[in-house]
């Protein structure tokens, strides 16, 4: 494709003769540019091309949508999953939840922190979690709703779709959360 832009003549009755002398240099300016041929930011049907099939291009665009499709390789996509949810079963959720002291329930969150910072967890009912979070969220003290927010974000990374269903569930929570004149949440 190549893109051409022209202006319709004007009359140079109506101007004055220093907006028409600009109008010149301005006409003789855009002469001087050659006309160069768009290019494509992407290739289309990518994964077509990657898997094999032949979209009417060349062999060198073929090569290189399969550069590009193997550029896109997700490190999510080639790790095992880790199963840190079992570990943190319900009887355990109601345990944290039981404790008084912050300073002693965010030392046990932060345990949770450090087995969910992977990159991919393994699937498995997060419900008792969801309903952990739900009440870390609601609580008076930022430093434990600090590490429900992180909590919920891990398991969102980690799981990624399996906890898509819980994350909309969160979400009417932390927005009223962004109401809070606290700077640490």
């Amino acid at each position: 494709f190549v893109l051409m832009i022209r202006r319709p003549p004007r009359s140079t009755q109506s101007r004055s003769s220093a907006a028409s002398r600009c109008v010149q240099e301005t006409d003789a300016e855009y002469m001087g540019y050659t006309l160069i041929p768009m290019q494509p930011l992407r290739l289309p049907q990518i994964q077509v091309q990657a898997k094999g099939g032949n979209s009417g291009g060349s062999d060198q665009q073929n090569k290189q949508a399969a550069k590009v499709f193997s550029n896109q390789l997700d490190a999510y996509d080639l790790v095992d999953p880790v199963d840190a949810i079992k570990k943190f079963n319900d009887k355990w959720c109601e345990k944290i939840l039981g404790i008084q002291k912050w300073n002693e329930k965010q030392a046990k969150l932060q345990e949770m922190i450090d087995a969910f910072s992977v990159v991919k967890l393994a699937n498995g009912s997060v419900q008792h979690i969801y309903i952990m979070l739900k009440r870390l969220l609601e609580d008076s003290n930022v430093n434990i709703v600090c590490c429900g927010i992180k909590i919920a974000g891990l398991l969102a990374k980690g799981l990624r779709k399996q906890f898509q269903h819980h994350a909309k569930l969160l979400t009417s929570i932390l927005i009223l959360k962004l109401k809070d004149k606290k700077r640490q949440v």
